[in-house]
């Protein structure tokens, strides 16, 4: 971040927690999901997520560097990033992956929570009728 003059970094670091805590200056980022504010900027990706674990193989083609040892990469966006699905881009929401096959984003949902413990039993009550409805879909497709 010193070397690039950054004051604030998007990091993807496969974890439940929130990145801030290992890097102040990090923001939580998904490498499947670039923002159209990312182009041209430095993003962080830990190895465990690039690229095969976590779909983000596309950030291998730009500009790059290694960090600790081989546990984070840093990439620099293009401007314009690519369009999901087209070459150079991103997957397209249908091939995402959410960590461990979840029906929705854990990571984003537990980290808003550690910022904002106080949402606790509004957001484990919507999760408890997510899961009831994915069973329900389940249940209608083997119909």
């Amino acid at each position: 971040m010193r070397q690039q003059g950054l004051s604030k970094i998007q990091l993807d670091w496969s974890s439940l927690s929130d990145p801030a805590i290992v890097v102040p200056e990090a923001q939580a980022w998904d490498c499947q999901s670039p923002a159209d504010s990312d182009a041209g900027q430095w993003v962080a990706v830990t190895a465990v997520c690039n690229p095969r674990n976590h779909n983000c193989g596309y950030l291998q083609q730009y500009p790059h560097q290694q960090l600790a040892g081989g546990g984070f990469y840093v990439f620099k966006l293009p401007a314009p990033i690519p369009v999901a699905g087209t070459p150079g881009g991103p997957p397209l929401v249908s091939e995402r992956k959410l960590m461990w096959g979840m029906p929705f984003d854990m990571r984003a949902f537990t980290i808003n929570l550690e910022r904002h413990p106080e949402q606790l039993p509004a957001a484990i009550k919507a999760q408890i009728e997510k899961f009831q409805q994915e069973a329900r879909r389940q249940q209608a497709r083997k119909k």
